[in-house]
């Protein structure tokens, strides 16, 4: 870890502990993302597991095809983690009221229940090329 990244760490933790504007510092210091990258749409808690790894530009190896660069050989990724999202078929209280907004009379809804995470892999803006 360099210098520089171990410092804006250190500020990281003292503003958690102080319980001062964090978000908002790490987006303006530390996610020096650039405008397209799809880590802007992340989570913070990616986000920050990225920049842990000194990782600010990070994408999936078809999201850097897309922008013509290319993985080199031997990269190793860095991870962050995935939903794991299942459709969970829940039965219903209301007696199959039709004006209950949940399962609209039918006796039964689906829901999306996250059952846990899984690795993402994801590369490094260094650990490419152009193509």
């Amino acid at each position: 870890m360099t210098d520089g990244t171990k410092k804006y760490l250190d500020e990281i933790v003292e503003k958690i502990l102080n319980g001062k504007d964090l978000a908002g510092t790490l987006n303006k210091t530390i996610f020096q993302v650039p405008e397209n990258a799809p880590q802007r749409k992340w989570s913070f808690n990616n986000r920050f597991l990225c920049a842990w790894q000194e990782g600010f530009d990070c994408r999936g190896y078809q999201q850097w095809k897309e922008v013509k660069r290319e993985v080199k050989k031997g990269c190793h990724a860095i991870y962050i983690l995935g939903p794991i999202l299942i459709k969970k078929n829940i039965t219903c209280k209301c007696n199959h009221n039709s004006a209950c907004e949940l399962c609209k009379g039918k006796g039964s809804y689906e829901k999306q229940v996250l059952t846990g995470f899984r690795r993402i892999p994801v590369f490094k803006y260094q650990g490419t090329s152009l193509r």
